[in-house]
């Protein structure tokens, strides 16, 4: 896994989205925190990313894995890369004993709300821009 793919897969996704994907804090930061900090799992091919997706499971005392970010490049989508990330998610969360997932989506983001609720996500919080979405770890 290539941590410059990773930075260019999300700095091309916050360009698409219009700076909407991460906000509140400045993207060099926030990928940096990622990086270091978060468990990633990535679909590379060669020198490319084709989707990553960066989560945690470091509050078993809640038994909620997070997830963090979550891209599948535009041109990769519909070929079944983002459910085998998530099941690398499930599998680590649930050899560490977490019970759940959850994650945040921008309510605008109806292609994801989309995914995540075939997925098997549901809806459990409302916050101003975005759902908080949950489900049981499989």
């Amino acid at each position: 896994m290539s941590h410059q793919a990773i930075t260019k897969l999300i700095v091309e996704e916050q360009t698409r989205q219009a700076g909407k994907l991460v906000t509140g804090v400045e993207l060099e930061q926030y990928i940096d925190k990622l990086l270091t900090q978060a468990e990633l799992v990535s679909h590379c091919e060669g020198q490319y990313c084709l989707g990553f997706i960066a989560f945690y499971c470091n509050r078993p005392s809640t038994g909620c894995a997070y997830i963090s970010l979550f891209i599948v490049a535009p041109a990769c989508r519909e070929r079944g890369i983002a459910g085998v990330l998530l099941s690398h998610v499930d599998v680590t969360a649930k050899t560490r004993g977490f019970k759940k997932i959850e994650l945040e989506v921008n309510r605008n983001n109806s292609r994801a709300i989309h995914w995540y609720d075939k997925a098997g996500f549901t809806v459990v919080a409302e916050h101003e821009n975005a759902y908080r979405m949950s489900r049981p770890v499989t």
